[in-house]
């Protein structure tokens, strides 16, 4: 997979022209109101939860969700989780380590 989407610039890896073309790319203030998005497959949280209160938080996990497709999935940082936040959650193991999605109806 890795070079699939990735090419090797030195010691590093940066992702592939083609494939970055494909992603929108953006920075916002979470707990200020959020533009308006389109459906996303995958959202990268990781490591930002723990910086804010328990109500905010959930107003977060809440926008996520209405955002999140059907097979979509969050990914939070390995010291965060949905638990006790917001319960239409569910925590999927994947190779030792855990991502969330929204629970099926």
């Amino acid at each position: 997979m890795l070079n699939t989407y990735f090419s090797r610039k030195g010691m590093e890896w940066e992702i592939r022209d083609d494939v970055r073309n494909i992603i929108e790319f953006r920075e916002m203030n979470l707990a200020a109101s959020w533009p308006d998005f389109p459906t996303m497959d995958l959202v990268f949280m990781r490591n930002v939860m723990m910086y804010f209160d328990m109500e905010t938080r959930k107003v977060i996990l809440w926008r996520i969700r209405g955002l999140l497709a059907p097979y979509g999935y969050l990914i939070l940082g390995g010291t965060e989780t949905t638990l006790a936040v917001d319960d239409h959650f569910e925590r999927v193991p994947v190779n030792g380590t855990a991502v969330y999605r929204v629970k099926k109806c």
